[in-house]
């Protein structure tokens, strides 16, 4: 026998350095979690499970190299000796941080490859969604091959995953998808992605509702590729887009995008074998094959296409339809099409109808919305592509569509969701029979602006060096007030406003007209836009899927507003404000509800020189 310190030190003698790096400097707990977790999921696949193994040994290894780089650590080297090295705590963040992402990749890619969590079955027409008796439901997204869904409660933070077939909760989901401004989930139901500016990204498995990755920098999943074991990444702000192999956790990049550009591509996943993916930015679209050979994922660029009849960029989510040969999407000009095998472009529809949002209903139709039409709020209608036609579509009057690109139907309003597959149809309508009352009320609508424009214009100095705080409440408006000039707002509309004194300025010196770019995410509740400026402005602004009635413009210099096809944009004076609390503001409140009437105020938004503004969430 021998002394207990002898015994341990001979046992410390027989392990590798790599064990002895690991107990004097442990791994995080999420990261050993983790592998804890991983080990579950391929504990009855040996071959999994040896792989695994492998790779985690040459990471450990890898962890050990880098970071004892210079230091000599001697096989009877004791674990407190190897604690005491001046070993980089950095580096050692860094090999942690690649551990757990390999493990969160590998994680990623099992939950990817297992069956459906639920079965998807057809749900017929959109029924209110009332899980086990969930209250306030304001929003949901589904996946596309399940009949799972994730649906939560507007500013109250809570989510829950759903069984759709069933109306019964899979479980409940952390506050951070309840608040997050992107929520996606998985073709199998099994995965949700949830991004936001003012928290850290996450991956949460939905059946436990587990976090089981945690990304530091602003990681988003943009197109999941369970075909091939693989993910679409962006990191950071731009376009630039990465692919993960999930077998092996490595990534390549996909597509780079202009240098510099803050602009964010638009990915649409479609049709194979072989896996393909459209990326559409600035008038463009890049069609990638993407392909496994054994341990080794082969991506390749087929073709650059340039939207140049249908008059780019890309508006709205790309639709893949007739079984992913044809992209449907919103233009400036109109609802676009792309013919991805000939890449023949154009417009079918042209304004005033508005086709920021369109869902998918079959292989050869969509879903689309029209403007409110003197006060009979928004009509939807199906349009066939290959006929040409539209049928006006029966649909909760109350709610607004979202998006979507896998045949489900999801309807939104404050306090209730409406999924489903199906939707009652009347005649169909030739284009120009259907649109013609549309027409003859933009006509109108042009004429009672001049008219407004006429009426209401007001000049505002230059700002003054100091700005005088306000009181602290302002006064009640006034009982007595006139009509409001914007036709009636659909119950619950927010009014949501930006101001700035001028855009940020650029490195392109002496440049008269400034971009300022504003994102408009998916919200449960219409949203009159109020864009406000002293300077003037090119307001650019990319509708992810919100229901925008109006577009209220308030400079003092001229300003314009591209990017909402079909929306009308007003100009309503020459008051602007960047402060909530200047008596500016005031006066651009009171303008604002000129047109909007008793409308709630939803948000201001404001600097004194803006590059890019987000608006709306879930």
């Amino acid at each position: 026998m021998c002394a207990l310190s002898g015994c341990s030190r001979l046992q410390e003698a027989a392990l590798t350095v790599d064990e002895k790096l690991l107990r004097a400097h442990p791994l995080p707990a999420e990261v050993t979690v983790g592998q804890q977790r991983l080990q579950t999921l391929v504990a009855a696949d040996k071959p999994a499970r040896d792989e695994l193994d492998r790779q985690w040994q040459e990471r450990v290894a890898l962890r050990t190299m880098t970071c004892t780089q210079g230091l000599s650590i001697s096989r009877w080297a004791s674990v407190d000796e190897v604690r005491g090295l001046p070993i980089d705590k950095a580096c050692l963040r860094e090999q942690d941080q690649g551990l757990q992402e390999l493990v969160a990749y590998r994680t990623l890619g099992r939950l990817l490859q297992a069956p459906p969590l639920r079965p998807r079955v057809p749900l017929g027409k959109p029924a209110l969604l009332n899980a086990q008796g969930q209250v306030g439901l304001s929003w949901a997204v589904t996946a596309a091959q399940a009949g799972v869904a994730v649906a939560g409660t507007w500013g109250q933070g809570k989510a829950v995953a759903v069984d759709l077939a069933a109306g019964q909760v899979l479980s409940d989901l952390p506050r951070q998808v309840g608040g997050a401004d992107e929520v996606t989930v998985s073709p199998n139901g099994r995965v949700i992605g949830v991004s936001a500016s003012s928290q850290p990204s996450a991956l949460i498995a939905a059946e436990q509702g587990d976090v089981f990755w945690q990304p530091a920098d602003e990681t988003r999943v943009r197109a999941w590729l369970p075909d091939v074991g693989a993910v679409l990444l962006s990191r950071g702000k731009g376009p630039q887009l990465v692919v993960v192999d999930l077998t092996t956790g490595k990534s390549q990049p996909l597509f780079e995008g202009p240098k510099g550009s803050s602009s964010v591509a638009t990915v649409a996943v479609l049709d194979g074998p072989p896996s393909r993916l459209a990326v559409a930015l600035d008038g463009t679209v890049q069609l990638y094959a993407l392909q496994r050979q054994g341990q080794k994922l082969e991506i390749r660029l087929v073709k650059t296409l340039v939207l140049n009849n249908s008059r780019g960029p890309v508006l709205s989510p790309l639709v893949p339809l007739r079984g992913g040969r044809l992209l449907a999407f919103a233009s400036p000009s109109g609802l676009a099409w792309l013919d991805l095998e000939s890449g023949d472009n154009g417009v079918w529809v042209a304004q005033p109808l508005r086709f920021g949002v369109l869902a998918k209903l079959s292989e050869r139709a969509l879903l689309v919305v029209a403007p409110d039409l003197r006060g009979s709020g928004p009509r939807h209608f199906s349009f066939d592509v290959e006929d040409q036609t539209l049928a006006p579509a029966t649909l909760p009057a109350e709610a607004a569509l979202q998006s979507s690109t896998d045949g489900r139907l999801v309807l939104r309003s404050y306090g209730k969701v409406w999924i489903g597959d199906a939707v009652a149809l009347d005649a169909p309508q030739s284009l120009q029979s259907a649109l013609a009352p549309y027409e003859d009320w933009r006509l109108e609508q042009q004429v009672a602006r001049a008219v407004r424009g006429l009426q209401t214009d007001e000049i505002q100095p230059a700002p003054a060096a100091v700005t005088v705080p306000a009181p602290a409440a302002w006064p009640a408006a006034a009982a007595a007030r006139a009509a409001p000039l914007l036709p009636r707002l659909p119950a619950g509309t927010q009014v949501h406003t930006i101001g700035v004194y001028e855009g940020e300025r650029s490195a392109s010196v002496g440049q008269p007209v400034r971009a300022v770019r504003v994102v408009l995410r998916p919200s449960p509740r219409p949203m009159v836009l109020v864009l406000s400026s002293y300077e003037a402005v090119s307001w650019q602004v990319t509708n992810l899927g919100a229901q925008v009635e109006a577009v209220l413009v308030s400079s003092y210099n001229p300003s314009t507003v591209s990017g909402l096809a079909g929306v009308s944009v007003q100009q309503i004076g020459r008051v602007y404000a960047y402060e909530a609390t200047s008596p500016d503001y005031k006066r651009l409140r009171d303008l604002v509800e000129r047109y909007t009437g008793t409308a709630e105020h939803g948000s201001f938004q404001g600097r004194y020189s803006g590059a890019s503004f987000s608006v709306g969430g879930r």
